[in-house]
């Protein structure tokens, strides 16, 4: 029998703040799909947490029987997991990962985040949704405790890049295709995180419309056709190009690779 394939992620809107994780599980064939929030969180307990509900759902179905290959892109997760890091935080989550890991055959994969690999994405998506949603409950409960209120006061408040260490508003872009908000970094040019579609957050992101699908794909048969390939780097400048900018560029008949 194959092994399962897991996947998962954590996303959290301020650091603490409102959370979500997700879990992709590809059974052989069938995909189970695991989602959830938490009203008040860290980016590190929704990854964990991901993890343990991926675990907990493969042991409840098969048991010890199935080996299992998990991949995330949080390397605090996968190295303390398969090589012993030192467990500073979160010591309620890890007592219950001892105990659904115990007797199951996992082979940790660390995956690097926001590079282009399907179903991390798609992760990361499903997490910054949740995380949403638990944005809402914070809000229409109107809880008022400072970390809250940096969360909406702000939507997330101010964005951390961790390509440049600068902190901004975002730059943020709207994908009509998923109907989901991307954000940049507006020094220099990198890509942040998926912001929530919070009604602030849309009115700012709708301003600026990103590429769309189609564009894209044609876009890459022009490369194609020019015998080019397209690099991982080449696909995530085109994601944050907008629509006008990529209009313009396939009017030309000109990439940017």
């Amino acid at each position: 029998m194959k092994p399962l394939i897991i996947y998962t992620d954590g996303s959290c809107l301020g650091n603490p703040g409102p959370g979500g994780w997700a879990a992709i599980i590809q059974d052989d064939g069938a995909e189970v799909v695991l989602s959830g929030h938490e009203t008040s969180a860290t980016n590190n307990r929704m990854e964990l947490l991901a993890v343990i509900q991926a675990l907990t759902w493969a042991k409840k179905q098969y048991g010890s029987e199935r080996k299992i290959k998990l991949f995330s892109d949080s390397s605090l997760v996968v190295k303390t997991a398969s090589e012993g890091w030192k467990r500073k935080t979160n010591n309620d989550l890890w007592a219950r990962f001892d105990e659904v890991n115990e007797g199951l055959e996992v082979e940790w994969n660390w995956v690097k985040g926001h590079a282009n690999n399907p179903l991390n994405e798609r992760c990361d998506e499903l997490a910054v949704i949740e995380a949403g949603k638990a944005q809402k409950i914070v809000t229409k409960k109107g809880v008022t405790t400072e970390k809250t209120m940096k969360v909406t006061s702000h939507s997330e408040g101010q964005f951390y890049c961790g390509s440049c260490g600068t902190t901004s508003d975002g730059q943020l872009g709207y994908m009509a295709d998923s109907d989901m908000i991307r954000v940049d970094c507006p020094h220099c040019g990198r890509y942040i995180k998926f912001a929530s579609p919070s009604k602030e957050n849309l009115a700012r992101a709708k301003k600026r419309p990103l590429i769309t699908k189609g564009q894209l794909e044609k876009a890459q048969s022009i490369a194609q056709e020019q015998g080019r390939e397209i690099t991982e780097r080449d696909m995530k400048r085109l994601k944050s190009m907008t629509q006008a900018e990529a209009q313009a560029m396939l009017d030309a008949e000109q990439t940017l690779f």
